[in-house]
């Protein structure tokens, strides 16, 4: 066993390497993993408004006015986002929040939005949810349980907001 040369006036200790093949546990590649999918699409909108992706953030700290959590919606052809501040995740806050943003959005463009997308989460885009869409004659596309990527625009959007946050 040799023993590494001096590097700029530090002796290095000699590790071994790995095996071949095991280069890290399990948890730790779990940890680092990023889901990979396809990122071409055939129902990319062209209308403003028009689908809709939607994400609530995990729990924050609470802000000067008692807000735990944001909902964020990102319009699907010019890619513009809404961020919406809730202090529950309730479906009745959500429901109130994006009744507030339909209006908004819908008087602003003249468009009225067709298609919402979002995870499919039992409290915040439940059944009560869901009716107020059905309601509204918005057709509501859930992604798959544990399929973040398929949400990805939203997810993405989150993930930079929370960075710059």
């Amino acid at each position: 066993m040799q023993l590494p040369k001096c590097v700029k006036g530090i002796n290095l200790p000699y590790i071994p390497p790995l095996p071949p093949g095991d280069t890290a546990c399990e948890p730790c590649l779990a940890g680092q993993m990023k889901e990979h999918f396809n990122k071409k699409t055939d129902n990319h909108s062209n209308i403003k408004i028009q689908r809709i992706h939607a994400d609530i953030s995990g729990i924050r700290p609470e802000s000067f006015r008692g807000y735990h959590y944001f909902m964020l919606y990102i319009d699907d052809d010019t890619r513009m986002g809404w961020i919406y501040f809730m202090k529950t995740k309730t479906s009745q806050e959500s429901i109130n929040v994006f009744k507030q943003f339909k209006a908004m959005v819908e008087n602003e463009t003249g468009n009225k939005i067709q298609y919402f997308r979002a995870d499919n989460g039992k409290g915040e885009f439940g059944i009560a949810f869901q009716e107020e869409l059905k309601s509204a004659g918005i057709q509501f596309e859930a992604s798959p349980p544990y399929k973040h990527s398929m949400n990805g625009v939203a997810e993405r959007a989150m993930q930079t907001i929370n960075k710059l946050a």
